[in-house]
């Protein structure tokens, strides 16, 4: 089995001017409130962790590379376009790059000789931390939609788990 885990971080960038006066300083000061206008974009709890069964052929020592998986992350409250709030939205997958392919994400555990590709629904190779394209995410559904597929780096030689940490970064402008 392999496991992974997305975690979710969203950065808010936030801008303000200060008054330039004194007494404006004291009534920007009287005037200063907040309150939550609304949550903020969460990954859903039943796609945090995601499991895939291993093709038997692994095990063997040569894997199929041609077989993806799909991989959907269902998020709660996000939303790309508010005229209101922000200009913009950034989104990016991270997680452990391979030393000699900056393309793939690393995976952990035993002697894996192991590596994890993830391409968008157009095909397109996903890069750890490079930004994602809008075109992935369903706004409708809420939903990002990629597949992934295991890479053989080496010859494996014994059975064991294995996983993966995917970081999903959302940056707001």
């Amino acid at each position: 089995m392999i496991y992974f885990r997305f975690l979710l971080l969203a950065i808010i960038g936030c801008y303000s001017s200060l008054p330039e006066s004194a007494s404006a300083m004291d009534r920007w000061k009287e005037g200063v409130g907040s309150q939550i206008q609304e949550s903020a974009c969460a990954i859903h709890d039943e796609d945090v962790w995601q499991t895939f069964s291993e093709p038997e052929a692994t095990h063997t020592g040569s894997l199929k590379t041609d077989e993806f998986y799909p991989l959907r992350i269902r998020l709660i409250n996000c939303r790309l376009h508010d005229d209101r709030q922000w200009r913009s939205i950034h989104m990016q997958l991270d997680g452990e790059r391979v030393e000699n392919n900056i393309h793939l994400f690393a995976i952990a555990g035993g002697e894996s000789g192991l590596a994890m590709q993830i391409q968008d629904a157009a095909g397109d190779e996903v890069t750890p931390g490079m930004v994602l394209f809008a075109n992935t995410f369903d706004e409708a559904l809420m939903e990002l939609h990629y597949r992934m597929r295991l890479i053989q780096k080496e010859e494996r030689s014994q059975r064991a788990d294995w996983q993966g940490a995917i970081r999903l970064t959302m940056t707001y402008q």
